[in-house]
């Protein structure tokens, strides 16, 4: 009878251990848990690119709700997450505020919200430089000069420095080294996105902004980068492409069909032949080129040389890069551009010769 007795009492107490050990299991399932919620949330909160330097308008209309406002923050990828934000929000003393804003993705939620709730509106930029669509570095060097406080050879100077360009070229692999740009006249060329470039506060030095333009043509790469994985050009031949449709292509329409028709030259090994190429080997900006102008010696003059260019010609936006990774897909190999806008597109010589002759006198009066 005690051995029944010890031996039934000794199943008891192991229940009460187990019980225990269960009770102790789920109690720290339930604290990791809590802990991760809590990391989880904090990382919300966290800046979505802290190191970025561009700043957007955030506009919050008269009875935007908390939620509303939280969504549109989300949206334009000033915020991690729109629901934490909005409780984060709630959790605050102060409500969000109606305005205009300029808020920065390096920003964290709680920095945002206390802009939105002090409601610090925007300013005007101290500087604001817009830079179009098939502008060459000169030309940017000009834009940047007449909006900052820097001269035009200032900016130059800086945009050929070797050990900017070197610099440069550690942190973004399409910038090649001084030493490696043999007959590329300026390393930096088609490198310089356009866009508006605003700042706040102080004016920039030159440095600043041609970094600025050259982290969003990264940005741009990165936008493109499935289809330039693919593509059986290199980064340089594509940007030089589209820098050859920025200057040629009047129309978005024809950005794609001229691509494609420098496609089929290069395919048959013929001279591009195109006229933006001459202007830029002279330096000048030009409508047409005479027949003198097309005998100047200079790597970038593709009516004397096979193949594209050492580099870009002009900064190309983006619905050119994008039609020189997907060209129109014709058996064209010539174009000829009309006054008008129009672009003729033949297949030979002959029907290319007729058309010239045909609209060549259009050009007279312009």
């Amino acid at each position: 009878m005690k051995t029944l007795i010890y031996s039934y009492t000794g199943r008891r107490r192991s229940k009460k251990k187990k019980g225990k050990a269960g009770l102790y299991g789920l109690g720290l399932i339930f604290l990791m848990s809590v802990a991760a919620g809590l990391l989880y949330v904090l990382y919300m909160l966290f800046p979505v690119a802290e190191n970025s330097r561009e700043k957007q308008t955030v506009v919050i209309e008269q009875g935007t709700s908390t939620e509303a406002a939280a969504e549109q923050l989300k949206n334009q990828q000033l915020i991690r997450h729109a629901g934490v934000f909005q409780y984060y929000s709630y959790l605050r003393p102060d409500s969000l505020k109606a305005g205009t804003y300029r808020l920065s993705a390096s920003m964290s939620a709680g920095e945002i919200a206390g802009a939105l709730e002090a409601g610090e509106q925007a300013q005007e930029p101290v500087v604001s430089i817009t830079v179009l669509e098939g502008r060459s570095l000169e030309q940017i060097a000009r834009i940047s000069a007449k909006n900052a406080d820097f001269s035009e050879e200032k900016f130059m100077e800086t945009a050929t420095d070797d050990s900017f360009i070197r610099s440069l070229s550690e942190s973004y692999s399409f910038i090649q080294q001084p030493n490696n740009q043999n007959e590329i006249r300026y390393a930096l060329e088609g490198y310089l996105s356009p866009q508006t470039y605003e700042y706040y506060g102080e004016s920039p030095e030159a440095e600043v902004i041609i970094k600025d333009m050259i982290e969003r043509t990264n940005k741009t790469m990165v936008e493109f980068s499935n289809q330039i994985a693919d593509s059986s050009w290199t980064v340089r031949e594509i940007w030089t492409i589209a820098s050859i449709v920025e200057r040629e292509a009047m129309q978005a329409e024809d950005r794609a069909p001229i691509a494609g028709v420098i496609e089929n030259r290069l395919g048959k090994n013929m001279r591009l032949e195109m006229d933006p190429t001459v202007a830029y080997a002279l330096g000048e900006h030009r409508l047409r080129t005479s027949f003198k102008d097309l005998q100047v010696s200079s790597p970038y003059n593709t009516y004397r040389n096979r193949g594209l260019p050492p580099g870009p010609i002009a900064s190309p936006g983006t619905q050119s890069i994008q039609a020189a990774l997907s060209p129109e897909r014709t058996k064209a190999l010539y174009f000829y551009a009309r006054p008008n806008g129009d672009v003729i597109y033949n297949e030979t010589y002959e029907q290319h010769t007729r058309t010239q002759n045909k609209y060549e006198s259009e050009w007279e009066n312009q």
